[in-house]
């Protein structure tokens, strides 16, 4: 496998992960500043 090869497979591997941490912050970052509304409606 050539230097290239090798290189290239690198660069994919950390832009998948990075893309799943960029996701997965974002994701955390919105639950902690805008927390979503419960309401909780009972009818009899």
């Amino acid at each position: 496998m050539s230097d290239f090869e090798m290189l290239s497979i690198v660069l994919m591997i950390l832009a998948i992960i990075s893309t799943i941490l960029i996701a997965y912050i974002h994701r955390k970052h919105k639950k902690v500043t805008a927390p979503a509304k419960v309401t909780v409606t009972l009818c009899k």
